[in-house]
């Protein structure tokens, strides 16, 4: 899951707060690990975000999104690592007061956009950029892919419409079970962030196949079936090449030379 920075920055542009929401790598599912709390001068917030960005993967996405929604994702990232509990609540009690259209989660799914906007599949969804170091990782994934490694390469030879079958069928099982039910609830999450960054930077069709995918009965099954099969597969080619860069092929019919 994608690790999410979060600044929340007073009088940056104007007289109103103006906090940016990060995200960036992928990194961990752990929650809210540090905070650095950093007294800048106006004039120089831009050079601090600039020094940000290049410490950051060069895949890092900014967005600026509302005060009350930049909170209530470090209270939720808090919650999960259970750390900063008295700082993030003294920050709530300065928030409190402040009103604003975005402020919680449930508000990504009102965001205005035009009916006449093309909704994105979604293969091209997962496609974008802002997706290039996205993967999910759960409980005993390498057990998942000794398991996958048996099904790719069976020890009787198979047709390959067999093999996807049973890939399919593989797939479907492992996401009703409860390691996969566990990362559900985040998971979900993070395609809300990511809708609210597509939204952000004005990438709308984008935003609206991920409100698609959000709110249909078997849209998220649908986006877990597609990163655990990921996940497997990226897993499985990269051992696979480890095997044959690691492998010395002798010819037996080769003659030793004299």
């Amino acid at each position: 899951m994608p690790e999410c920075f979060t600044i929340l920055a007073d009088e940056v542009r104007g007289k109103s707060l103006s906090p940016l929401f990060f995200i960036s790598q992928p990194e961990t599912t752990k929650g809210f690990i540090e905070l650095n709390t950093t007294l800048i001068k106006k004039s120089e917030v831009d050079y601090y975000l600039n020094t940000v960005k290049q410490n950051m993967s060069k895949y890092l996405v900014i967005a600026e999104t509302s005060p009350k929604y930049a909170y209530h994702v470090i209270n939720e990232a808090s919650s999960r690592s259970g750390k900063y509990r008295e700082e993030i609540i003294e920050l709530n009690k300065f928030l409190g007061r402040l009103k604003y259209d975005l402020e919680k989660p449930e508000d990504i799914y009102n965001l205005p956009v035009s009916d006449y906007i093309n909704i994105a599949k979604m293969d091209d969804i997962f496609s974008h950029r802002f997706f290039k170091t996205f993967f999910i990782e759960w409980d005993d994934i390498e057990e998942e892919l000794k398991v996958y490694g048996h099904i790719m390469k069976p020890t009787i030879v198979l047709p390959q419409y067999i093999i996807e079958e049973n890939k399919q069928k593989f797939f479907k099982e492992l996401l009703k079970s409860q390691k996969i039910k566990k990362i559900i609830p985040l998971f979900k999450r993070t395609l809300e962030h990511y809708a609210l960054l597509f939204h952000c930077h004005k990438e709308y069709e984008y935003y609206r196949g991920l409100m698609e995918i959000l709110k249909k009965d078997d849209g998220i099954d649908d986006a877990l079936l597609f990163w655990i099969e990921d996940a497997l597969e990226s897993r499985y080619v990269e051992k696979e090449e480890d095997v044959r860069e690691n492998c010395l092929i002798i010819n037996p019919y080769e003659k030793e030379r004299a």
